[in-house]
């Protein structure tokens, strides 16, 4: 099928009728131009398909996700046999907790075909669609958020996206927490996992972080 539009504009002044069926707005290169009228991730949301988790006062151990060893922290997996990518949307981070040692503040992305050896689910994952059907909290998708896992492959940086630092925090009236947009730039397959990543440990019970994702059939 054939589909074919103008260059240019097609209304500079006026506001076209309701009805008017104009030829699709094209760029200099061809491209389609398309602006939101709902909010970027409202498709998704709203058709149950993207979801959220969040968890607080946990310690961030330092460091990647080592063969064999339990990491405790926070993130997603994505198990063998889900039928779907976890494309992961944003991810926000706080902490209330000064560190004792300078830190580097990131993701990280493992991946074994197999999946986890051991995984601890966390609990409260919700589908964006507040309410929607489904378990927990409108929770129907596959993906399942962890406090702790245990892979047989170890952990690599995907993105830094902060620092930790050791200043006395209680002297700050008030911090925000960081958003870092991801967009579906990094897709989680299943036997994949994507954490939490600080180069040194966090501050004691100090950290806290959610998640968005969509949950994309293969």
């Amino acid at each position: 099928m054939l589909t074919q539009g103008q260059v240019g504009p097609i209304a500079i002044s006026t506001s076209l009728n309701p009805g008017v069926q104009p030829a699709m707005r094209l760029g200099n290169m061809g491209d389609s131009i398309i602006t939101e009228l709902q909010g970027r991730y409202y498709e998704n949301s709203y058709r149950g398909a993207a979801y959220r988790y969040g968890i607080v006062s946990i310690t961030t151990p330092a460091g990647l996700i080592a063969s064999g060893t339990p990491f405790t922290g926070s993130g997603l997996y994505n198990p063998p046999g889900s039928g779907v990518n976890m494309v992961l949307l944003s991810h926000e981070y706080a902490f209330s907790v000064a560190f004792a040692a300078a830190s580097f503040v990131g993701l990280q992305v493992a991946y074994n075909s197999s999946g986890a050896t051991a995984v601890t689910a966390g609990t409260g994952q919700h589908n964006a669609l507040a309410g929607g059907a489904g378990a927990t909290l409108g929770y129907n998708g596959k993906i399942l958020p962890f406090s702790s896992i245990t892979m047989s492959s170890v952990g690599v940086v995907d993105k830094i996206v902060g620092a930790g630092l050791t200043g006395a925090i209680t002297t700050v009236p008030s911090t925000l927490n960081t958003v870092s947009e991801i967009a579906g730039a990094l897709i989680i397959p299943p036997g994949g996992a994507v954490a939490s990543y600080t180069s040194t440990a966090s501050g004691t019970s100090g950290a806290a972080y959610s998640w968005y994702w969509a949950e994309v059939p293969l």
